[in-house]
């Protein structure tokens, strides 16, 4: 793993050579010169956050052993730096460092949007690097590059992760007239296994704004997974997903949902036959609802429910099947936001596993604050 000053320095020497490569006169008649300038943007993140779930917190393969966790507050401080380097009018070079530091590391967030393996406190890493092009209509990169399929995030989303969550591959999105295009092939590596398992992951998406305030979409996702045996998951899994977003409903409320089925291939995990009969089989169904209220300018208040049956493998799964959430956001100015987020709700595992858990239902409680600032 490498540190942050000398992956900073790798980076911004790459670029530059690559910068020299592509360095041509200025552009002739009334074209505007193409910058050839170091672009770097930023954003910090500091959060507090609380989990009180029972039975403990648990994380898998630790040595083939679960750790418990319970009632655990985590302290988790983040820096992204972002750099890009236009070589013409279309293309550029992009690069994103990471720097974090997380109070409990080993910890599996509640709302899936952090991740850190290895046990380390302060890790750095330089996870997203390739190319992009875009002109009006299209956009594209090549390279490794964050992943989120569906306007919530229902089938994925590592945007807000660090690390090893990010994909390698190529991904495409154009616009035509009311109706947007998307599709991506990818290679994933996957946390939850002690070595890096690179899972391939095929999607295609379609939007249609069907006026200014409604878009609706639809998206279909595969995933071949590949050592299921390491990640309690199947060979493959199949994702459709439909979704709904309503502008100004009544003035400053919004709605936006997404309704997401999996179908997974039997399990392979090697675990009992008597467990594996309990797990969800054939079409698993979740889906999140919410609603916006923009109070101010510089407060949005949204509320909403996510139900996600055990082991439905969506991108917003947690322990609790059915859960509601309270997100408040305050604009401090253009740069700087505080958020504070809850979510609440119940769950219990299969039967075959209350030798391990207990007997359920058990309540799932996450609180959150974060302080958010982007230069």
């Amino acid at each position: 793993m490498l540190q942050r000053p000398t992956i900073v320095s790798v980076m911004l020497i790459s670029l530059a050579l690559i910068s020299s490569l592509f360095a041509r006169p200025a552009f002739a008649g009334n074209e505007t010169p193409v910058s050839r300038e170091l672009q770097i943007t930023g954003l910090y993140v500091l959060d507090f956050r609380l989990l009180d779930a029972l039975p403990d917190r648990v994380q898998f393969f630790k040595n083939q052993k679960v750790v418990y966790v319970r009632n655990k507050t985590d302290f988790n401080e983040t820096l992204w730096l972002n750099m890009r380097l236009q070589l013409d009018r279309n293309w550029a070079a992009y690069a994103r460092v990471d720097q974090n530091f997380a109070q409990h590391p080993n910890v599996f967030t509640a709302d899936q949007s952090r991740y850190i393996k290895g046990g380390d406190k302060w890790v750095s890493y330089l996870d997203m690097y390739g190319l992009s092009y875009a002109n009006r209509a299209t956009n594209a990169k090549i390279g490794r590059q964050d992943l989120k399929l569906g306007p919530l995030g229902m089938l994925a989303d590592t945007t807000l992760t660090v690390g090893d969550s990010n994909v390698y591959g190529v991904s495409m999105s154009t616009k035509q007239g009311k109706m947007t295009y998307k599709g991506l092939y990818a290679s994933q590596v996957d946390n939850n296994t002690p070595r890096n398992y690179r899972n391939k992951v095929w999607s295609a998406g379609v939007y249609y704004a069907a006026d200014k305030n409604i878009t609706v979409g639809a998206y279909y996702a595969y995933k071949n997974n590949a050592d299921a045996a390491l990640n309690w998951g199947s060979k493959t899994a199949n994702y459709t997903e439909v979704n709904l977003s309503y502008e100004n409903i009544v003035p400053k409320v919004s709605f936006a949902c997404e309704v997401a089925w999996t179908k997974n291939d039997p399990f392979v995990s090697g675990l009992p036959a008597p467990v594996l009969a309990t797990f969800p089989a054939g079409t698993i169904k979740s889906s999140v609802y919410q609603l916006a209220y923009k109070m101010d300018r510089n407060n949005v208040l949204k509320v909403g429910l996510i139900s996600v049956p055990f082991l439905a493998g969506t991108g917003m799964s947690t322990l609790a099947p059915r859960a509601h959430y309270i997100n408040f956001q305050h604009s401090i100015n253009k740069q700087e936001m505080v958020e504070v987020y809850y979510k609440s709700g119940r769950y219990e595992f299969p039967s075959a596993l209350y030798q391990i858990y207990g007997p359920g239902p058990y309540p799932e409680r996450f609180a959150r604050i974060t302080y958010w600032h982007r230069f």
